[in-house]
Order: C-alpha cells, then sequence, then structure tokens
C-alpha cells in the first residue's frame, strides 16, 4: 500500500454529504450507521461504516444478515461456498453467530473516489441478498444441500432453496 495520508473522519463523513446520504453516528468516533434501501427485500437495512478500524488502511461497511441461531456448520459451509463465488463481498460469521457482509474500499486520499463508497455499500447489499436465501435455507433444514441451494441461486431462483 503506498505510504500516503489516510482519509479523516470529517473527509468520510463529508463524502457522505457529497454523496447525499444521511448517516447516525456509531457507537464511538469513526463509526457510522447508514441507513439504506434493500429492493430484493423490499426493507430498510442499516450498513455499519467505520474509518480504518477494522483495517487502518481500509474503509470498511458491514450488514448483519442473520443470526445462526442453529445449524451452524451448514451455515459455515454455505459461506464458505459463497465467498468462492462473489468476488466482491466477504462472508464471515462472528463469535457472536452473526453473519455478515463486509466490503472495503482503500482509505488513501490518492486511492479513494468517493463513487468507490457508493458501489461497496450496493455490493455490500446485493451480496447479503444473494446469500440470505442459502443461509435462511441452513437455518430452516439440518440437512440442507449446500451445494443445490448454491446452485439454485446462480440459477436466478430468488426464493428459498429446498
Amino acid at each position: 500500500m503506498p505510504n500516503g495520508q489516510l482519509m479523516t473522519n470529517e473527509e468520510v463523513e463529508r463524502c457522505f454529504q457529497e454523496l447525499g446520504w444521511r448517516w447516525l453516528p456509531g457507537p464511538r468516533p469513526g463509526f457510522w450507521v447508514l441507513p439504506v434501501w434493500n429492493p430484493e427485500q423490499n426493507r430498510g437495512e442499516m450498513i455499519i461504516v467505520d474509518n480504518g478500524q477494522g483495517n487502518p488502511n481500509f474503509i470498511g461497511a458491514r450488514l448483519q444478515i442473520v443470526r445462526a441461531t442453529r445449524n451452524e456448520d451448514c451455515v459455515r459451509k454455505a459461506l464458505c461456498l459463497t465467498n468462492g463465488t462473489l468476488d466482491l463481498v466477504k462472508l464471515y460469521m462472528d463469535e457472536d453467530r452473526d453473519v455478515f457482509a463486509r466490503v472495503v474500499v482503500p482509505r488513501f486520499r490518492e486511492m479513494f473516489h468517493r463513487q468507490m463508497l457508493r458501489h461497496a455499500l450496493g455490493a455490500v447489499v446485493a451480496g447479503a441478498a444473494f446469500v440470505l436465501p442459502i443461509l435462511q435455507s441452513c437455518l430452516e433444514d439440518e440437512h440442507c444441500d449446500v451445494e443445490a441451494a448454491l446452485r439454485r441461486r446462480l440459477g436466478g431462483d430468488p426464493g428459498v432453496v429446498p
């Protein structure tokens, strides 16, 4: 990575303003909550944006998808297979079994463009919407065939896979 200047919190907020976004302050400086519309789910979502908190070189955006209340092994397999399919979004499960989609963009001023942030938020919503039916299948059926669920989803099936 270049040894350039990193975006400050104020510059990130200015970027939000230039994009016409509304945001709420997060739990501490360098975190924000952005409400976005998810057209596939027909509902609002809350994306958490951090300025270098997960990795000092990147601005990260993450969206909670579901909580893996059961069938954790199936959910982990679905995340592994889907991560191998989606290039723009990283899917992961934290220690509380919450499943997230995460995207990062470079934090260096000379590499950053506000449209990168716009596309990152779109990618995190799209990635979460893509994997949600597969995860729902995992949560509903302990014998879920994750590979078949992914194949059907890639084939364009928007619904929950049996």
